[in-house]
């Protein structure tokens, strides 16, 4: 894999120098998946030698040694947006791609406006099985999902709770200042549209965080209608596949998918985003 372009820049957080070098490599036909890796200072506290280690590795494409590296740091505490998406270009590149994409999504809940995270995994979902598209009715629910995704549900909640602030200083300054009323009328009805609009996004995004999702992590995997083997198989899925955990038993899991679809998982099949 040919490195083709190297970036310095400041972390968010503590100044921390990062240099990230991305690679593309081909996918399928002429897809071309971009992959970044992320060159951390070797004075960091959480084992700088481990992380240089691991890149050194993966460049010289022993992608399983690197990923080895990246999980012993996050099994020491470093849950770092970084070391996650290094980890979802090893598994990649060993040919793991569900485990790929349960890296790329950590890293995203970490970092959810990244481009480059969100590019990959949209290129490795094309490359996945299973298409799970949603119904006619559900675009729109897509939509929405598309829209608040790059945001937390504590940004929306400030977000919400502003444009209340708003419309009910409003309703004050309108108690008190009665020559606002002609002003008063409009304002109100754009702020109040405002706070629905809010307040919908933060019962959806709500809704997403309540219900984790789960990657299936087999080549294949039975789904069926109930949570025990001698039910009847309702589908199938492939590696790859995602679901929202909707109900769970110890030993299963029932997950929804895009498609509305919806059954029983063996726990042991699949992972926690």
């Amino acid at each position: 894999m040919k490195i083709s372009d190297v970036r310095h820049s400041e972390s968010a957080k503590g100044g921390r120098r990062i240099s990230k070098a991305r690679s593309f490599a081909s996918l399928r036909m002429t897809l071309i998946f971009s992959t970044l890796i992320f060159m951390v200072h070797c004075t960091f506290a959480w084992g700088g030698t481990q992380f240089t280690e691991a890149n050194a590795k993966y460049q010289t494409g022993d992608f399983k040694g690197a990923a080895g590296i990246y999980e012993k740091l996050i099994q020491e505490g470093e849950n770092s947006a970084a070391v996650y998406y290094n980890l979802a270009n090893s598994y990649f590149r060993d040919g793991q791609k569900a485990r790929a994409l349960i890296a790329y999504e950590r890293a995203l809940s970490i970092v959810p406006r990244d481009p480059d995270i969100r590019w990959n995994i949209a290129v490795l979902k094309s490359a996945l099985p299973d298409r799970l598209e949603p119904k006619n009715g559900n675009v729109f629910a897509l939509w929405i999902r598309e829209f608040v995704g790059p945001f937390t549900i504590n940004e929306i909640s400030s977000v919400l709770t502003g444009i209340l602030a708003l419309w009910i200083l409003w309703a004050f300054l309108n108690l008190f200042f009665p020559v606002l009323k002609i002003w008063f009328g409009g304002i109100q009805a754009v702020t109040f549209a405002l706070l629905i609009t809010a307040a919908a996004l933060f019962f959806f995004k709500w809704q997403e965080v309540r219900h984790p999702r789960v990657v299936v992590l087999d080549k294949e995997v039975s789904v069926r209608y109930g949570p025990s083997e001698r039910e009847t198989k309702a589908f199938t899925l492939h590696e790859g596949a995602q679901g929202a955990v909707m109900d769970e038993t110890s030993d299963w899991v029932n997950v929804m998918l895009a498609d509305k679809n919806s059954g029983w998982l063996p726990k042991k099949s699949c992972e926690l985003i």
